[in-house]
């Protein structure tokens, strides 16, 4: 999210663009002159009203209760160069004591660009009722600091949330509040984090990005808050005890390995003023886009085309942005209508962006994004509009903006955040204005958004954060708003109000849906590890959209019980249940349980446990693999004992044992004792198989043979090869940014200003 105000590196601008200032100091928006619009454009116009929803008439969803409700802020007013309230950049709700209330942090301190004044990070103790407690001087004696973001997780496993305080201009010493018993928290980061480690982010997250169960980090790199700031991840490693060891630094092409986790930078020579398709990574998000159950990054640019980077499980990324390109739109007035824009990630049709939200607004059961600021505008209209981006459920994304939102009045905004608010199975969208009202955009049932006036009180102030949750128990959603850059900075209190016409806010009735539920291969005598994607009424970057998710399970003749999931980053939590003998069926049946206590359950299925052992070949697998469907070289069954480089499956039908796992689960072919592969998972060396004498017929499972499932290597005799990392077909890299002829010294010439910013994460 974040936002900025004007500086010294923003006053000289382009012509067309659309930032200019009041008086104020908020920004105001003004579009060029277009002249008439062709018969074509109008043609078009006019059939996209015909698809517009009816519009909604004016319902009041909120009533501003901050005057009885907010605490003052802890002392800013008394901090010279501060106002009443602390510059908030950022606000985050989560039960943060686990108490059953959901309490409230804020990011503080600094400017947007400039380094600014170091306040407290105020937290706000709900008592359930909606009535908030200051808890930042008692409990966390008020420490100083300038913050664009706070994160909140249990980084330490020990079932108890923390907080993570990076700073976010490289002159503040991280902050890592660890919980204890009774609700304490102590910042440990001289303990956990890398020493004197100073953050200069604009944007982070915590998350489990190579799938051992801990929450992980990455940071994005605000540098000098330039125009034109190139963006570089750095991601941190946690060792489960909540201790975080500098990983990798993202690389430029010409820095880049092969067995880097990140791809790299992507340089653009089309234009010298900004050597990189994006820059100023103004928000940063975990989320598994291309639904495989693991973390995906989406780097949100302020400037440019953003990013997105696919995980392969393990916390190796490949470029998931495709092709980058730019073009001229007249209605676009940044940098004289340049849009910068990728195969995969649709461009901005507007001047900047600060926020992403990301959530499964359109039901389909893969997750969607909302943009801040960049959406198109309607026909004859002026100031930047929310941007709708829908997914294909592989994390390609299409740009549907005109065609689902509709009435929405032009502004600055900050921040767009999903929320069902009348309880009717849709996701309703609430925006965060600067210098301008909030807004409600109600879902009409199609994928469609319609503008509600009057949806919450007209309060113009500058809001730079927004968040929603049931703060007062009464099973209706209310708002937070963060309040910086403009105004007196004093953040506010909205409470959700039911109309008496009944056609506003609703208390919430719905229980939580399963977006998706892993199913896993069970292999004998290890843990069985899945993931399951849950949906409530409301996304929460803490896991707190519900209260409770697990998995009841049984052994057939034997054994049950009910194991509680962990969040895990974005909207996953991952389950691990006792490892049991090979060919144990298990049952499997998934709950969540929302902060209304109201349960959800998502499908039950069955698992069979692989059998890691067998003799169906001397050294080699007990079939030969085959792909899914494909039977196996056949023959009669070797002697000898496999190897674990692959997955026995049940005993076999008409064959010797050691067969191919079933059908739908993958990676459970015949056992084989190929060597596992060196750790590259770019796109390295496959391990060696054994030799097969032949074996059964493979049951209709790809062989997973040469290495561990997922990360690929040489099958036996039959089987198929799988390059690279597995489910995301291999991590090799490319950079696939288009070049001008006579543009390359332009490139290297932005690379060579930033090679001495560059250091590997280790030693060469």
């Amino acid at each position: 999210m974040t936002h900025r105000k004007l500086s010294v590196n923003d006053s000289v601008r382009s012509a067309g663009s659309n930032d200019s200032t009041t008086t104020s100091g908020l920004r105001s928006s003004s579009r060029p002159n277009l002249g008439r619009a062709t018969s074509g454009a109008s043609a078009l116009a006019l059939a996209i009203a015909f698809l517009a929803p009816k519009p909604a008439a004016a319902v009041p969803f909120f009533q501003d209760l901050t005057d009885t409700k907010s605490p003052p802020d802890s002392g800013c007013a008394l901090i010279p160069g501060s106002k009443a309230g602390c510059f908030t950049s950022w606000l985050v709700a989560s039960d943060l004591n686990d108490d059953g209330h959901m309490d409230v942090l804020f990011a503080n301190g600094g400017g947007y660009y400039a380094v600014g004044v170091a306040e407290p990070s105020v937290v706000y103790m709900n008592d359930g009722l909606g009535n908030f407690v200051d808890a930042t001087g008692p409990v966390f004696n008020s420490p100083t600091s300038r913050l664009r973001q706070v994160g909140v997780g249990d980084v330490n496993g020990d079932g108890l949330k923390d907080i993570l305080q990076p700073g976010g201009y490289g002159v503040d010493v991280d902050k890592l509040w660890i919980q204890g018993p009774a609700g304490t928290f102590t910042d440990k980061a001289a303990e956990l984090l890398p020493p004197g480690l100073k953050s200069n982010t604009p944007g982070f997250h915590l998350g489990d990005l190579d799938g051992d169960g801990d929450l992980d980090l990455v940071t994005t790199d605000w540098l000098t808050a330039a125009t034109g700031t190139p963006v570089f991840l750095t991601m941190y490693l946690n060792d489960g005890t909540g201790k975080f060891t500098l990983e990798e630094e993202e690389q430029d092409p010409a820095f880049w390995l092969p067995s880097d986790r990140f791809p790299p930078t992507i340089a653009s020579a089309a234009n010298p003023q900004t050597p990189y398709w994006g820059s100023r990574a103004i928000d940063l998000d975990f989320a598994d886009v291309d639904n495989d159950f693991d973390l995906d990054i989406l780097v949100n640019m302020r400037n440019g085309v953003s990013r997105i980077f696919l995980n392969d499980g393990k916390g190796y990324f490949k470029d998931g942005t495709g092709k980058v390109s730019m073009f001229t739109d007249p209605n676009v007035s940044a940098q004289a209508g340049l849009v910068y824009t990728s195969a995969n990630m649709p461009g901005k049709r507007g001047p900047y962006v600060y926020n992403t939200e990301v959530c499964d607004f359109d039901n389909d059961g893969d997750l969607d994004l909302l943009l801040d600021n960049a959406g198109s505008r309607p026909t004859g209209q002026t100031g930047n509009y929310t941007q709708v981006l829908v997914n294909d459920g592989k994390g390609k994304f299409t740009d549907e903006t005109r065609a689902r939102i509709f009435g929405e009045p032009g502004a600055d905004d900050n921040a767009v955040k999903c929320v069902d608010l009348n309880s009717d199975g849709n996701y309703d969208l609430v925006v965060a204005s600067l210098g301008n009202f909030e807004k409600v955009l109600i879902a009409d049932g199609t994928g469609k958004f319609n503008y509600v006036s009057d949806g919450i009180p007209a309060v113009r102030d500058s809001s730079l954060g927004i968040d929603a949750a049931d703060f007062d128990g009464d099973g209706l959603f209310d708002l937070w708003t963060g309040q910086g850059e403009g105004g007196t900075y004093v953040n506010r209190y909205y409470q959700g109000v039911a109309a008496p016409e009944g056609t506003g806010a609703k208390p919430d009735t719905r229980a939580p849906t399963f977006r998706g539920v892993q199913k896993p291969v069970a292999v004998e005598g290890k843990p069985i590890v899945l993931r399951l994607a849950v949906k409530d009424a409301f996304t929460n970057d803490a896991g707190d959209m519900v209260k409770d998710v697990s998995v009841s399970y049984s052994v057939l003749g034997g054994m049950a019980g009910k194991v509680k999931a962990t969040f895990v980053g974005g909207d996953l939590f991952q389950v691990t249940l006792p490892a049991q003998a090979a060919y144990t069926q298990i049952s499997v049946s998934p709950v969540a349980t929302d902060r209304r206590n109201l349960k959800g359950y998502g499908p039950s299925f069955a698992v069979t446990v692989q059998a890691i052992a067998g003799s169906g070949g001397s050294g080699g697998s007990g079939g030969s693999g085959g792909t899914a469907g494909t039977a196996g070289t056949g023959g009669t069954a070797g002697s000898g004992v496999a190897g674990e480089g692959g997955v026995g499956g049940e005993p076999p039908v008409g064959g010797s044992a050691g067969a191919g796992g079933e059908p739908e689960e993958p990676s459970v072919g015949g056992a084989g004792t190929g060597n596992e592969p060196e750790p590259e998972p770019m796109g390295g060396e496959p391990g060696v198989s054994g030799s097969s004498t032949g074996g059964s017929t493979s049951m209709g499972a790809t062989s997973s043979v040469g290495g561990e499932p997922g990360e690929g290597g040489v099958p036996s005799t039959g089987g198929t090869s799988t390059s690279g990392g597995g489910d995301d077909d291999g991590c090799s890299v490319s950079s696939t940014a288009t070049s001008a002829s006579g543009g390359g010294w332009i490139a290297a010439l932005g690379l060579a200003l930033m090679a001495g910013r560059r250091r590997r994460k280790r030693s060469e």
